[in-house]
């Protein structure tokens, strides 16, 4: 360190500075193994204690510690090296004899800056060189490391990455049902391992999940069996279901130029199988829904398919039929097997059924094989059931024209073209007293059409009770006209068995009671004695609340069902009419005459009336009047007439009265 004096100050003071500096610099470099020296400016004088030569380049004086003399020559190369300014606050480095120094100067504390000054000289604890060779062994060391670490982390990451990609590929083995084969990898691989780690709970948790996998699969195939055999087969029969039928229907037809016989599509309906349920139980109609189907199976197994489609309706494909007449044949021994007694519940049971054949032909598809057996059957319902019917082209065109019929009837309806037509029903003098309401269709190109017309279209297409509706309105419009001039004609109206079941024909009759009133027993209701039949029970509770309105009941074609007494005599009935199938066969017929005279007979003891209808001849109403029958109806007296011509008959036979 070294110390500049002013010029200003006295020799002795500058002394006296001087050792308390050089005190001051003992202890500090004591401690901080660094030397120092003073220096002095040039205007300091002789009386300042200068040892040594001045310093040019500084233009000052450097005075060392007497134990410090040997740094002179560096202080001096550092006076000759840098410049004064470049040394105050701020540190150089110096080399000198291969050793390397940091210099400093510093203002002396206390004293005037301008005046005194340290000079601090440190030696560095290593040479350059040494630095420098250990500074490049610490980064050649260091690089070393860097690789070994970065060669230790790629393979332990690549070994990782190698192990993932190993999991990730078991994952597809999963989806491809090999879970064996994903437990042992899983475990051959676990012993290769010293040390556990995330990967190894990956690991156990697949093979948890290969467990849980294939329990599932497994209970999964067990109810994809179940399904598959549900959307095949029927369960209550075991036959095939309608599914089936359709996709074998539709394979064989696409191949049939490979086929060496016909391939024929027989459908079969049970004949009033609604009856079965509503008098037995649904669960007797299951029963002999299944030993219908045994029995076809047996029975048509070598021939093709046998298929239940739903509800009564059976199917059967038929493959090995060489020529139409063994279809034929087939159709003649289904019929003659069904019609074969039954044994449900200890009773005895006989059912018939009707049989749609159709015969597959070129270009032809699978539906319209289908349908045109179900046109055939319906014919063979039509024709009074327990028979059969091959599809020919002329129900082709029956069928096209009853679409176009359908078409027309539902535009027929919209412009009212049905209109009321009236049979007059004449007491045994012949006197009018009542009528029954029929309808025609005022067709504006084919004239009056009839109801067997148009009825049957009407009813497949279920708009029947439309008409029914709009009949039963006009008869109470127009027994409200007549009212007061014949308070006591009834207008008797025919109610279809799909309108009578219907849940608003109540509420649509109060209607019309509110809407015109009349005297509601001027109103009758027929009933065909079949519809009756079929559903004894809800029957009657309807047949209850019609009675509550006050309105009639009339059972219609009373004798063609299978009536007894014990239900006849407990229904809420006013008239039956006895069909005109006993009628029009007298007096030729005796068993006609004795079912009639029976029929009137059962009817008055009843306190029934009773309505002959289809009466043609006088013989007929001879016999009538003297098995005292109470009405009659029929072409002797009138056909059906509009009802201002009915209006006309009334007024004339009130006039001759």
């Amino acid at each position: 360190m070294a110390v500049a004096t002013s010029g200003s100050i006295a020799p002795q003071s500058a002394a006296l500075i001087s050792q308390n500096i050089d005190h001051l610099l003992d202890t500090f470099f004591s401690l901080t193994n660094t030397t120092a020296g003073i220096i002095t400016h040039p205007s300091v004088g002789n009386s300042a204690p200068v040892k040594y030569r001045e310093i040019p380049s500084w233009q000052a004086q450097v005075v060392t510690l007497p134990e410090m003399d040997h740094n002179l020559p560096i202080l001096i190369q550092a006076a000759q090296k840098f410049q004064y300014r470049e040394l105050v606050l701020q540190t150089q480095h110096l080399l000198y004899n291969e050793q390397h120094y940091l210099i400093t100067i510093f203002p002396v504390p206390g004293a005037n800056p301008q005046d005194y000054q340290f000079i601090l000289l440190r030696q560095e604890p290593f040479s350059y060189l040494q630095a420098s060779k250990i500074y490049k062994e610490n980064i050649a060391l260091s690089v070393f490391g860097a690789i070994l670490l970065l060669i230790c982390l790629v393979t332990f990451f690549w070994h990782y990455v190698n192990r993932v990609k190993q999991q990730t590929a078991l994952l597809p083995l999963l989806g491809q049902k090999q879970f064996q084969d994903v437990r042992e990898l899983i475990k051959a691989r676990q012993h290769q391992k010293i040390f556990r780690d995330e990967l190894d709970d990956m690991a156990e948790a697949t093979t948890t999940l290969s467990f849980q996998l294939e329990s599932l699969e497994k209970t999964v195939g067990i109810h994809t069996q179940e399904m598959e055999r549900l959307s095949l087969f029927d369960p209550l029969t075991g036959l095939s279901n309608r599914n089936l039928f359709l996709y074998e229907v539709q394979r064989d037809v696409q191949r049939l130029d490979k086929f060496e016989g016909l391939l024929t599509v027989v459908l079969l309906d049970l004949d009033k199988f609604k009856r079965i349920n509503d008098s037995l139980g649904h669960q007797q109609g299951d029963l002999l829904l299944g030993k219908i189907g045994e029995r076809l199976k047996h029975a048509t197994r070598i021939l093709g398919l046998v298929a239940r489609l739903g509800g009564d309706e059976f199917a059967i494909l038929v493959r090995k039929a060489s020529t139409p007449s063994q279809i034929e044949t087939l159709s003649k021994k289904v019929v003659t097997l069904i019609n074969k007694p039954l044994t449900l519940n200890q009773k005895s049971i006989v059912i018939s059924c009707s049989i749609g054949v159709s015969i597959a032909k070129q270009d032809e598809s699978a539906n319209d094989l289908i349908k045109h057996a179900e046109i055939a059957m319906y014919k063979a319902k039509e024709a009074g059931g327990n028979t059969y019917r091959v599809f020919n082209s002329a129900m082709a065109t029956e069928a096209h024209n009853l679409l176009s019929l359908e078409n027309e009837i539902r535009n027929a309806l919209e412009r009212k073209e049905f209109t009321l037509y009236l049979q007059p029903k004449v007491n045994m003098d012949s006197q009018v007293e009542g009528f029954e309401s029929l309808v025609r269709w005022d067709h504006p190109d084919r004239g009056i059409l009839p109801p067997s017309e148009f009825i049957p279209a009407m009813e497949n297409i279920g708009i029947v009770s439309q008409l029914d509706n709009r009949v039963l309105e006009a008869s109470c419009r127009q027994l409200k006209t007549w009212q007061s001039l014949y308070p006591n004609i009834t207008l008797a109206v025919n109610i279809s068995s799909t309108n009578f079941t219907d849940k608003n024909f109540l509420i649509f009759l109060q209607q019309c009671l509110q809407k015109y009133p009349i005297n509601p027993s001027r109103l009758e209701l027929e009933i065909t004695e079949t519809l009756l039949m079929e559903n004894m029970n809800a029957g009657l509770k309807i047949l209850k609340h019609i009675k509550e309105l006050g309105v009639s009941i009339a059972i219609d074609d009373f004798g063609t069902g299978y009536s007894s007494l014990s239900y006849l005599k407990n229904l809420p009935v006013d008239t039956l009419k006895i069909d005109r199938e006993f009628i029009k066969d007298i007096p030729e017929s005796d068993s006609d005459m004795q079912i009639s005279s029976v029929i009137i007979f059962l009817a008055k003891q009843l306190n029934f009336k009773v309505v002959a209808e289809g009466v043609e001849t006088s013989e007929q109403l001879v016999f009538l009047k003297a098995n005292q029958c109470d009405l009659a109806q029929g072409f002797y007296f009138s056909k059906p007439i509009p009802a201002h011509k009915a209006m006309a008959m009334l007024e004339s036979q009130r006039l001759s009265l």
